[in-house]
């Protein structure tokens, strides 16, 4: 359960993120800016207590094994030749503001 709330939070530290496109045909084709590392340490430390708090009221590790979908947006950060919808979740369209 503990995995399932970490995997969660790094995803949201992450999604939290600036990612901006420079060049599609460079090797480098866009470059990011991730919140600062407090961010993720607090994230964990709230999901640590979170998974403390559903183990105690009941909760089973399969009832919360959906969050492990979070990791997805996780990989537009992996330096790889994604595909354009890997960044759908990112930027503009992530925050709600996107044109």
């Amino acid at each position: 359960m503990y995995a399932t709330t970490a995997a969660a939070a790094v995803a949201f530290w992450a999604s939290s993120g600036a990612l901006a496109f420079v060049d599609t045909k460079s090797r480098a084709p866009y470059v990011g800016v991730l919140p600062p590392i407090w961010w993720l340490a607090a994230a964990i430390l709230v999901a640590i207590a979170a998974a403390v708090v559903l183990g105690r009221i009941g909760v089973s590790p399969a009832d919360i094994s959906p969050l492990w979908w979070s990791a997805i947006l996780v990989a537009p950060w992996v330096p790889l030749p994604w595909p354009a919808a890997v960044f759908l979740w990112t930027g503009r369209v992530a925050s709600g503001c996107g044109r």
